[in-house]
């Protein structure tokens, strides 16, 4: 081999490390997360540690959620309840930093937005006082009543006409039987939200607050304008929430044999000149 072939040969090598360096770390950007600070998805024996309420609930399909809560009192078929009021969750001493929440949230039974019977029907969700979701929701569609919220109107409250259930990520996941003694296969309808927002953090305690604000019909048992929310009439839960410092990316490496591979096509392309320049 010539010494002109070899000096060839080294930026044809280096071309083809660099190129597959540059896809592990691509491979690496991809998988790369924002550091998990706080994970709940309710299951098992969860630490429920800054939760103002813990009642959960379990379909009948396993799933189980936070919630079901009601925040006004009530009774039905020999049941009764109590109000409940706002549902906070407080992570104490939180560092500055810029950091992402998500969650999922299920809207249950009639919900009725707004510009129908029976509404407005609210919910509100707040990092530390801070409104992020703040609109009308229906569970109704078809009918004439609209919903204030969409992913780009969180904050509508009832001054957008948004189609009902406009944004849901799916209908009816809960599985849920309405209380002891329904007809058999009746079923509790839902829509279920996924949530997502990112917001800086200045210290100190992190505060979540969630809650549902309806206007009680004709007869409801309720001394407050926004009581809202019974069992039986607008119920909501919660589930998968999720708390990740954006600032503080999470260590992320790509296996040793997998970056390995992605530099044998260069090298074979390099072995195939050099075949093909011998012959």
């Amino acid at each position: 081999m010539s010494t002109i072939q070899r000096f060839r040969e080294v930026p044809a090598l280096v071309r083809a490390l660099a190129a597959g360096c540059a896809v592990a770390g691509a491979l690496l950007a991809a998988t790369a997360q924002a550091a998990p600070v706080y994970v709940n998805d309710f299951e098992g024996a969860p630490d429920m540690s800054g939760w103002s309420h813990t009642t959960r609930t379990t379909d009948n399909n396993g799933e189980t959620v936070l919630g079901v809560f009601p925040t006004k009192s009530g009774s039905v078929a020999g049941l009764s309840w109590g109000a409940t009021g706002p549902v906070t969750f407080t992570l104490p001493g939180l560092a500055p930093g810029h950091y992402e929440v998500s969650f999922d949230l299920f809207l249950i039974l009639s919900w009725d937005g707004h510009g129908g019977c029976c509404q407005p029907d609210f919910f509100r969700f707040s990092v530390n006082g801070t409104p992020f979701v703040d609109a009308t929701f229906s569970n109704n569609p078809g009918s004439n009543q609209h919903q204030g919220y969409s992913p780009l109107t969180p904050l509508a409250r009832n001054t957008v006409d948004n189609t009902p259930a406009t944004g849901n990520s799916g209908f009816n996941v809960l599985d849920i039987t309405p209380f002891a003694g329904s007809p058999a296969g009746a079923r509790v309808a839902n829509y279920r939200y996924s949530m997502l927002f990112d917001f800086t953090h200045g210290g100190g305690d992190l505060v979540l607050e969630f809650l549902g604000q309806t206007t009680p019909a004709a007869g409801d048992q309720c001394t407050v304008f926004w009581c809202g929310l019974n069992y039986y009439d607008e119920p909501w839960a919660l589930d998968n929430l999720r708390i990740d410092d954006l600032s503080r990316p999470a260590t992320a490496s790509v296996p040793e044999p997998a970056s390995l591979a992605l530099l044998v096509p260069g090298l074979a392309v390099i072995a195939a000149r050099r075949r093909a320049a011998a012959g």
